[in-house]
């Protein structure tokens, strides 16, 4: 919804409205998912997919799976708030820093297409994992309207009010 509204309704809404539109998919699937992560069942569900990622494995070698798992979640929560605070505040250092944070959360979890055995088939990819991970291809467009109304487009209207002076 929050994507079709930028894309259909974009001159009816502010880019205000926007911008916490499609921030709260964003930020709800960080707090929601990273809280998880301190309960033990995430922990050992992730596992699999923690283990064989080259970019998260070697949290196990400085953590228990336990820890690790907080380590993820309390990440996850951190720069989901950090990113809603930025925007509120209109800290472009402070969005930039958690938009990166949050995006890299979302494109991690692609990786996992290629890093967990057996899973890049057209099995895994309709039915189990591939849902999983593809969903947070719908994050990452709402971490671009983000970035577009917060970054972007206020650099682009600085640009025009400095021709016009």
């Amino acid at each position: 919804l929050p994507l079709f509204l930028f894309l259909f309704y974009r001159d009816k809404l502010s880019h205000k409205q926007l911008t916490y539109i499609n921030l709260a998919p964003v930020a709800m699937v960080l707090l929601w998912i990273g809280s998880m992560k301190f309960f033990e069942f995430e922990a050992n569900a992730i596992v699999g997919l923690v283990e064989t990622s080259p970019f998260m494995s070697w949290l196990y070698d400085v953590f228990s799976v336990q820890g690790a798992s907080n380590v993820i979640g309390g990440f996850d929560v951190f720069f989901a708030l950090v990113l809603g605070v930025g925007i509120y505040t209109k800290n472009k250092p402070m969005i930039i820093t958690s938009g990166i944070a949050c995006l890299s959360v979302f494109l991690m979890t692609q990786t996992f297409l290629f890093t967990v055995p057996d899973t890049f088939n057209s099995a895994t990819i309709v039915n189990r994992l591939g849902q999983f991970v593809i969903k947070d291809l719908w994050f990452v467009a709402n971490l671009a309207v983000v970035a577009y109304f917060t970054i972007f487009n206020s650099v682009s209207t600085q640009n025009r009010k400095a021709q016009l002076d």
